[in-house]
Order: structure tokens, then C-alpha cells, then sequence
């Protein structure tokens, strides 16, 4: 009898965890978790971006064809134009004035707000800079895009391909330090070891139309964890989702083709984080297993 309760309590717990791995804490499906607001770009006058501008605080890395013209405007940095970007990768990093003074202290990820007012998908990465490291997801994590409205893409990182920012979409891209390596020594990123001094973007296949008014936008970098030092009191990082539009005044547009490493989109509803595609079948496994083992559980009983 004890042998049978010992097998049935080992499969249940197996069972939910299982379930509940599907999903890591972030600052819109855990209340404990704390948002410390690390970059604001404030401290940027508007005016047009001159890239690889060292005296300017910019480096860059190698790209295809020519870089956006971009320009700072009201404290966020807009990409105006890039017509001719559709198969490249740009990596960009800026001297910043107020990151290298935030506190990083108990922090488990990292996220940044992005619009893209275009009618492309875009896709979007970190390129973030320690004193010793050069950070960016590794091939086969994920990184995730959380809109305004609960809406979650997750997105396969490989080589041409980062998080998925939808068409028409604003919202926040996040990702893990578990997730992050470091380029320069191939080491997996440690924060306690190196405070992130730079932040930085790497972005593929860029597409924008300057003369149909299309930008694509980044703003406010953030740390986020349940330990953080929380100074996000007037809400930079909104938390609340918005009421979506019940009257949208443009006809709705055919779905975008899910490009590779995609994961499917759907609303989340009250800001709980979607279900991923395969999680389906986790637990149609886990039910699977978790009915064979009352079933032997059942035939022990009746020889006892």
C-alpha cells in the first residue's frame, strides 16, 4: 500500500512540474517580481545619428548594405528608414550616461520597449556590453516580445533571427541571463561578475519605409527580478495591459507567414503568458503517464 501512495505522489509531482516549466517569472505573470529601470536615454539631444561615431558614444559591428538613418527624437532612438536592410544583421552598442549607475543587484533578465510602426515584422535582439563581455542570446533560446495588449510571440534565436516584433506592434522584448553567452569568451553570462556598462541591439532583416512615415523604436531598458530594487514607480514599465480597440477603424490583414523559429502568437488574457505550441504535448505525456501509473498503482493494491 505505501509503495503504491509512493508511486502516485511521484508521478504528480513529475506531472506538474513538468507543466509548470513551461513558464519562467517576468514582470506581467508574477506580482513578486520587481522592474529596475536602467536606461531612459534621457540624456540624448534630438538629432541625426551618425553610426560608428565613437566621439558620439557609438560603436558598431559589421552589416550588409548601409545603415538606417536614425535619429534621436524626444529621448528614444527612431529608425526613419532602412529600405534596403531586408537580408542584413547590424549590432549596435551606445556610451550611455545612466546605465552603467543602475543596479543590477538581484536581477534575472533584462528587456527593453520597442514599437515597430511598420508594416513588416521586424526581428530583434541584445548586443549588451560589460566591462568583459559582449552579451547575446544563444542559438536554440528564446526570446520573448510582450505587447501592450497580453499578446506573447516567442521566438526561436538563431543566427539570422531574434525576437519577433509583430507588424503595428509596441511592447517589451525580454530575455534570461540562463540564455545569455558571452561572445568574446564563449562563457555563459554571470551578472555578479559583470554589470552590464552599454546597452546594445542586434537587429536582421530590417525593412522600413521613411517615405509611407514608418519608424521602428527603442526606448527604456530594464533589469527584472523578484530581488531587484524596484524604481519603477510611475510606471515606465507599464504593467496593465490595455483594453483592445472594439471598433478598429482599418479591415484586419492577412497573418504573416510564421517564419522559422517562430513560436505561434496568442492573446494571454489578464497578463498570463502564453502556452508555447509544444507545451500541448507535455501534458498530454504527463496525463499519459500520470494514468498508467494509477493504473499500476491500482493492480499492486489488489495483490496486497
Amino acid at each position: 500500500m505505501k509503495k503504491a501512495i509512493l508511486v502516485i505522489l511521484t508521478v504528480l509531482a513529475l506531472t506538474f512540474t513538468l507543466a509548470s516549466a513551461q513558464e519562467r517569472d517576468n514582470p506581467w505573470n508574477s506580482t513578486d517580481i520587481k522592474i529596475q529601470i536602467a536606461e531612459t536615454f534621457s540624456d540624448r539631444a534630438d538629432g541625426t545619428i551618425i553610426w560608428d561615431d565613437e566621439s558620439s558614444g557609438y560603436w558598431t559591428g559589421s552589416i550588409f548594405f548601409a545603415w538606417p538613418e536614425a535619429e534621436w527624437r524626444g529621448g528614444q532612438l527612431v529608425m526613419t528608414n532602412a529600405l534596403e536592410l531586408e537580408d542584413s544583421r547590424m549590432t549596435f552598442r551606445i556610451q550611455t550616461s545612466e546605465m552603467p549607475r543602475a543596479d543590477i543587484g538581484g536581477s534575472i533578465g533584462i528587456g527593453f520597449y520597442i514599437e515597430n510602426n511598420t508594416k513588416y515584422d521586424q526581428s530583434v535582439g541584445f548586443y549588451m556590453i560589460g566591462s568583459s563581455s559582449c552579451l547575446k542570446n544563444k542559438n536554440g533560446t528564446k526570446l520573448i516580445f510582450v505587447d501592450l495588449y497580453g499578446n506573447i510571440t516567442q521566438s526561436v534565436v538563431t543566427d539570422d533571427s531574434m525576437a519577433i516584433v509583430p507588424a503595428g506592434a509596441k511592447g517589451y522584448v525580454i530575455g534570461y541571463y540562463d540564455d545569455f553567452m558571452n561572445l568574446w569568451s564563449s562563457d555563459a553570462y554571470s551578472p555578479d561578475k559583470d554589470k552590464i556598462s552599454m546597452p546594445g541591439f542586434e537587429l536582421t532583416k530590417l525593412i522600413i519605409d521613411g517615405e509611407e512615415g514608418e519608424t521602428v523604436i527603442i526606448d527604456n531598458v530594464f533589469y527584472f527580478g523578484t530581488d531587484c530594487a524596484d524604481n519603477n514607480s510611475e510606471g515606465i514599465i507599464a504593467r496593465t495591459f490595455l483594453e483592445p480597440d472594439p471598433t478598429p477603424t482599418v479591415e484586419p490583414t492577412p497573418a504573416p507567414t510564421k517564419e522559422p523559429g517562430e513560436e505561434q502568437t496568442q492573446p494571454a488574457g489578464n497578463g498570463s503568458v502564453t502556452v508555447e505550441d509544444n507545451s500541448l504535448i507535455v501534458y498530454i505525456l504527463s496525463g499519459v503517464i500520470f494514468l498508467t501509473s494509477l493504473v499500476a498503482a491500482f493492480i499492486i493494491i489488489r495483490k496486497k
